[in-house]
């Protein structure tokens, strides 16, 4: 879903796919005037929480009370960028973003005229298609903060299921569907490594099921 909300000098764009929503913001020239950056406040209704946002970014006089990778509300430390990345969403979810101007001094914030954009991220499966995401290299911050500086085989089963976030239940749940010789498989997959959904492609094809994959085949030398 796409929309866009513009009021006070302010404009806002937002793009949501199921688990992130980029917004861009934009002011005119009276209000870019002593700006520092824009706090963001976030209400899920469907979930009915309201909340600031949170980022990395400090300003200098602030940087030594939080260690790198500390996460700040962004109503106290705003977002000095004109882009960000909520990726905290939830796939189905309806979310409103009261984005607002932050002035003043690091030290005494002066908050100016607000916009709000309302939004909705899309769900993961509509019924004839289904799209899901696991997470990767992007979400490593957050893995750190949730599970150490440990490999996921160190973890155990919750790292891989928070790093699958759905994918790998929703492939095997797919491929269980196919029951006998009167089903038929097609994939494209690649790094087509994972050992659990290779067995479960194997155990459909000594189900008798049809089962045809393309797949990338790198020399292991290159």
């Amino acid at each position: 879903m796409r929309n866009r909300a513009k009021k006070n000098g302010i404009s806002v764009h937002g793009i949501a796919g199921s688990y992130v929503v980029l917004l861009g913001m934009d002011v005119n020239e009276q209000m870019r005037k002593g700006l520092l950056g824009f706090s963001i406040e976030r209400t899920d209704r469907t979930e009915d929480q309201r909340y600031w946002l949170s980022g990395f970014k400090t300003f200098e006089y602030s940087a030594s009370a939080n260690p790198p990778g500390t996460l700040v509300d962004t109503q106290k430390n705003p977002i000095q960028d004109f882009h960000w990345g909520d990726y905290t969403a939830k796939p189905g979810h309806t979310y409103i973003y009261r984005v607002v101007p932050a002035y003043g001094t690091p030290e005494n914030l002066v908050h100016g005229p607000e916009v709000e954009l309302t939004i909705s991220t899309e769900a993961e499966d509509e019924g004839s298609h289904a799209v899901f995401f696991n997470r990767g290299v992007a979400g490593s911050q957050a893995y750190v903060r949730k599970f150490g500086n440990l490999p996921p085989d160190k973890v155990g089963q919750p790292a891989f299921d928070w790093l699958s976030r759905g994918l790998v239940e929703a492939m095997v749940g797919f491929i269980r569907q196919a029951k006998d010789n009167g089903w038929s498989l097609r994939a494209s997959v690649y790094e087509f490594t994972y050992i659990p959904v290779l067995e479960e492609f194997k155990a459909a094809i000594d189900r008798g099921v049809d089962v045809h994959i393309i797949y990338d085949n790198k020399d292991p030398g290159e």
